[in-house]
C-alpha cells in the first residue's frame, strides 16, 4: 500500500488549515452575507415582476425559452393574406446588477434580449422574425425599515427596441403593388420605445418562513414606428410571496408571483403575468432555481417561459 510523502501530509495539513481558517459564507467580512434581503429572519427572493424592496448588491441573470405566441401579417404557404395568431418558439436572456451606495440607497441596472423566429416556411411566411432588448436603470430609496417590514420608494427608465422581420408581408405587398419601395418598408419595421416609472415597493415577513412583496407604480411611455409616435400610460400592480423552507432541514424555497398592467386611454388592454419558481436555499447570498413565467393579454400576445434564474448577493 501507498503511503503518502511528508510533502502531501504538509499540502493536506494546509488545505485544512485553510478551510478552518476561511470565513463561513454566512459570517464573511464580521456580518452575515445576504442579510440586506433579510426580515424577521425570511431570506427574500427577487422577483421578475415585484418591483426589489431591498437596498442590496447583488448580480443576477436569466435564461429562458418558450413559446411566443402573436398576430402574424404576411401571407401563407398558398399565397393568400394572412392575419391571425402564430406560435413561435423563443428564446431570452436577462442581466441584472445593483449597487448598494449606502444602507438606504441603490442603483440598478438590467439588460434584457429576446428573440423569435419562424421554424417553417409557412411561419416565416406568415410572422416572420423578431428581435427585442431593452436597457434599464433606476434607483431605489429605501424610506422605511423595521424588523419585519421594508418600504422603499422607486424609479426607472427603461429604452426597448424591436426589428421585425416580415418577409410575408414585403411579398404580399409587392404582389399587390408591385412596388419594390413598398416591399421594402414591409419587410423590416423598426419599434422604439421610451419609458419613466416611478413605484412603491413592500416586504413583509411575518415569520421567519415566509415572506410576501408587493409594489405599486405608473409607467408613462412613448413608442415610434417610423415617423409615427403613440404615447401610453399604465398602471403596474405586482404581489409576490416566498416559502422557505430552510428552517426545517430542506434547503428549498418557492416563489410565486402574479403583475397586473392596466394601459389607460381610449384603448385601455389590461395584460396578467405570472411566475412560480422553485429555488436552492442553503445559502442566504444565493439565489439559484428553475421558474416558468407566462404573460397573458387582451389580444393575442401570449407568453410561456421556462427559465434558469441565478441571482448572487454580496
Amino acid at each position: 500500500m501507498l503511503k503518502p510523502t511528508k510533502a502531501v501530509l504538509a499540502f493536506l495539513t494546509l488545505l485544512t488549515t485553510t478551510a478552518n481558517a476561511a470565513p463561513s459564507t454566512a459570517t464573511a467580512n464580521g456580518k452575515t452575507e445576504g442579510a440586506a434581503r433579510q426580515l424577521n429572519g425570511h431570506t427574500f427572493i427577487r422577483s421578475e415582476f415585484v418591483a426589489w424592496p431591498f437596498i442590496t448588491t447583488h448580480f443576477g441573470f436569466t435564461l429562458g425559452g418558450g413559446l411566443l405566441t402573436s398576430t402574424g401579417i404576411g401571407i401563407d404557404d398558398n399565397g393568400d393574406d394572412f392575419a391571425g395568431p402564430i406560435d413561435n418558439p423563443v428564446v431570452g436572456q436577462s442581466l441584472n446588477i445593483s449597487i448598494g451606495l449606502f444602507d438606504w440607497v441603490a442603483l440598478r441596472g438590467s439588460f434584457t434580449g429576446l428573440m423569435w423566429t419562424g421554424t417553417d416556411v409557412d411561419l416565416i411566411l406568415k410572422g416572420g422574425a423578431q428581435f427585442a432588448y431593452s436597457l434599464d436603470g433606476g434607483v431605489t430609496v429605501r424610506i422605511l425599515k423595521l424588523q419585519s417590514l421594508m418600504l422603499s420608494l422607486g424609479a426607472g427608465t427603461t429604452y426597448a427596441q424591436q426589428k421585425y422581420v416580415a418577409p410575408g408581408r414585403a411579398l404580399g405587398a409587392l404582389l399587390k403593388s408591385g412596388d419594390f419601395s413598398a416591399a421594402k418598408g414591409g419587410l423590416f419595421v423598426d419599434v422604439k420605445t421610451l419609458a419613466f416609472a416611478p413605484h412603491l415597493a413592500l416586504a413583509y415577513a411575518p415569520l421567519s418562513f415566509i415572506g410576501f412583496q408587493s409594489s405599486i407604480g405608473f409607467n408613462v411611455g412613448k413608442a415610434e414606428v417610423g415617423d409615427q409616435s403613440v404615447t401610453s400610460k399604465a398602471l403596474e400592480f405586482a404581489i409576490g410571496s416566498s416559502l422557505d423552507l430552510q428552517k426545517a432541514y430542506i434547503p428549498l424555497a418557492f416563489l410565486v408571483a402574479y403583475q397586473l398592467e392596466k394601459t389607460l386611454g381610449d384603448q385601455s388592454e389590461t395584460q396578467h403575468q405570472l411566475e412560480a419558481g422553485v429555488y436552492y436555499s442553503g445559502r442566504p447570498n444565493l439565489d439559484l432555481g428553475v421558474a416558468f413565467s407566462t404573460l397573458l393579454g387582451e389580444n393575442e400576445y401570449k407568453q410561456y417561459l421556462g427559465q434558469l434564474r441565478l441571482n448572487y448577493v454580496w
